[in-house]
Formats: C-alpha cells, structure tokens, sequence
C-alpha cells in the first residue's frame, strides 16, 4: 500500500523477532520502485546479514533508487562481507551509483574498526580514495584511512600536509588532532620547513593542540 507501506515497516524495524527480518527478506520479490527500496532501507536499518545476497542482486537492478538503497543498506550491515561487495562493486559501477556506494563506505569501514580489522579498513577507505567521486568524498576516505591506519598513517597525513590541494591541507591538520600526540607533532614538526609561512603558522596551531614533546 502506498500511502501505509512507510508506516508498516516503521512499525516492523523495532521488532526484536527474526520473523521481521524473513518478512522483509519475501516482501522484495513482490515489491518495486519506491517500495522496494523502503523494504531495502528497512533492512539496513535492522542490519539484517541474512540478507547480504539480495541486497548485492539488487545493486544491478535498473531502479536507481533501488539500487543506491542497496548499497546503504550494505553499508549499515557492515563486517567484512558487504565490505568485499562494497568494495567490487565500487570499482566498476556506473557513475549514478558510484557516489552512493562510496557513502556506503564509510558505515561500513567504521564497522570493520569496530572488529579490530584496522588493514580491511584502511583498504576499503583506500579505495573511495581512488574512485570518481566528488572531492568531499575523497576528503573523507582520506581522514578514515589515515585514522584505520593509526600512526602508520602519518605518512600520508604528511603527504595531505605538504600537497598544492588547500582542502587536504585543513583535512590534514584536523586529522593530526586525533591521532596520539608524541608521533603526529614530531611528523608536523619535521614537515615544517618545507611548508609556506602561512601553512606554517596554521601548522604551529596544530601542534600547539597536539602537544607532545616536538
């Protein structure tokens, strides 16, 4: 029903019976357009694994609705499975569904930090970065995978600091402030004299909030 299928599965999502989770599970071969992404949201929502294999089916589905509710919805599932589907189908979706993949991501690599699996995370972020994505998005990607990476992603915060690209610059010097203090204000330290005065003098703030003994 159109006008009370929103109501339905606000009723359904807070359910604590898997009988929930099957019926969302049947209602999607008998659903389209703007219902069967409701279902696929509702899904998400529930992060119900089960459902892994129809939601990575409905990544193709013509709907461009359906299919970015999809990926959403792999997203919020998070663990390392929706990370691999995310991940394939990241590299070789059409541009429309790119960008909702990659805001799938994010969700979905924060899940995997949440496991201790720091590396599968750091990929899955790596690969938004290489992407076509908009540059909010390749910002970040970029946060995400220098935070996975812990202080083995100074490297790259270095490499943000010292580019020509102003945005990556600030992303840069903001990421710096959450990362442990004695490794990021020696790295902002070192990477000083190679910055222009007035990077430099943002980059003094940074490490002024920092601390550590640099």
């Amino acid at each position: 029903n159109p006008e009370l299928a929103h109501y339905a599965r606000f009723g359904l999502e807070p359910i604590p019976d898997p009988a929930v989770d099957e019926a969302l599970r049947a209602s999607l071969a008998g659903l389209d357009g703007s219902l069967l992404a409701g279902a696929v949201n509702s899904i998400g929502v529930r992060r119900d694994a089960q459902a892994l294999g129809a939601l990575t089916a409905l990544l193709q589905h013509q709907d461009g609705e359906v299919a970015a509710a999809a990926a959403a919805a792999l997203g919020r599932i998070g663990g390392p499975e929706a990370a691999a589907v995310l991940q394939s189908a990241l590299a070789k979706a059409p541009a429309p569904l790119r960008e909702a993949l990659a805001e799938a991501c994010f969700p979905c690599g924060e899940s995997l930090l949440a496991l201790g699996r720091g590396a599968a995370a750091a990929e899955l972020f790596d690969a938004v970065r290489a992407a076509e994505v908009p540059g909010r998005l390749r910002l970040q990607a970029t946060r995400w995978a220098i935070l996975a990476r812990g202080a083995a992603g100074i490297p790259l915060l270095v490499r943000n600091l010292q580019g020509e690209d102003g945005p990556a610059f600030a992303l840069a010097l903001g990421v710096a402030r959450e990362l442990p203090a004695e490794a990021v204000s020696s790295a902002l330290a070192a990477a000083m004299g190679s910055l222009p005065p007035e990077r430099q003098a943002l980059t003094i703030q940074a490490l002024a909030d920092c601390g550590g003994p640099a």
